[in-house]
């Protein structure tokens, strides 16, 4: 394989493929959407009693929504209702697509029952949650913490607007901190 030397440039992809993987990355660190947070604790004691884990494991890893360290964390756990907790303890900080991820597992692995589960309460959620209010004047982009320091509002507006390119435009209103 050769290697660049001083003077050359690596190759350049094309500007919406860097900024689609930038955004996918930086999607990729956050947590899951609060309304999947909101299904896993609202049914956690019936999938941590009932949530079969040898094969349903597997396919978490193979969907990158564990690691192997995770697996052997879980199953080092002593029964399948501890093991259960374990997995549902990790779920939530494993990206965006991680519920998806877990209710196609489940699908796979004939936990189906499970899925419907989830589902059902997801689409309830859904209906009953009242739209994003914020009580900022909207005219402005983003609202500043006027808790928070000067200096510290400084670098937050800043951060802000480091990413708000990435959102939606019909979130860009409806964000709040």
């Amino acid at each position: 394989m050769a290697v660049p030397s001083a003077g050359s440039r690596p190759a350049l992809q094309p500007k919406g493929l860097m900024a689609a993987d930038r955004r996918g990355r930086i999607l990729g660190v956050c947590g899951m959407h609060p309304d999947h947070q909101e299904t896993l604790k609202k049914n956690r004691v019936v999938l941590a009693k009932q949530l079969l884990l040898s094969e349903l494991l597997e396919h978490l890893l193979e969907k990158d929504i564990i690691t192997l360290e995770m697996r052997e964390l879980i199953q080092a756990k002593v029964g399948s209702f501890s093991q259960n907790v374990e997995l549902l303890n990790l779920l939530p900080k494993r990206g965006p697509q991680a519920f998806n991820a877990f209710c196609e597992a489940l699908r796979e692995t004939k936990q189906g029952h499970l899925e419907d589960l989830l589902l059902s309460t997801l689409s309830g959620l859904q209906h009953v949650l009242p739209p994003l209010s914020c009580d900022y004047d909207v005219s402005l982009p983003f609202p500043v913490c006027e808790s928070c320091p000067p200096h510290k509002q400084l670098r937050l507006s800043t951060v802000i607007q480091q990413f708000e390119h990435l959102l939606p435009a019909s979130e860009v209103k409806r964000t709040c901190l």
